[in-house]
C-alpha cells in the first residue's frame, strides 16, 4: 500500500507531517538541493516527522516527500 498524507502544517517555523507507515520523509525548499530527511530506523516504518527551518522568509516554499515501504512516493505541493 502507498503511502497515504495524513497532514501536514507549519507552526512557528517548524514543519509538520503525518502519514501512514513509511520509511523516509524528506524535506525540500526553494528546489534546491538540502533541508531535512528522516530516515526510520532498519526494520522500522515512521508515521511523524518534523523540520524546524526557523524564519520562513527564508523560503520560497517547503515540499515534503514521503516514501513508502516499497520506495514509492508521495508528494505534498509546495
Amino acid at each position: 500500500m502507498r503511502s497515504v498524507i495524513e497532514d501536514c502544517h507549519i507552526e512557528a517555523g517548524v514543519i509538520w507531517i503525518a502519514t501512514s507507515p513509511a520509511k523516509q520523509v524528506s524535506f525540500f525548499f526553494n528546489g534546491a538541493a538540502g533541508g531535512h530527511v528522516v530516515q526510520a530506523e532498519a526494520g522500522k516504518t515512521l508515521t511523524t516527522a518534523q523540520w524546524s527551518f526557523g524564519d520562513p522568509r527564508r523560503f520560497r516554499w517547503i515540499r515534503v516527500e514521503v516514501v513508502d515501504q516499497a520506495g514509492k512516493p508521495r508528494w505534498t505541493n509546495p
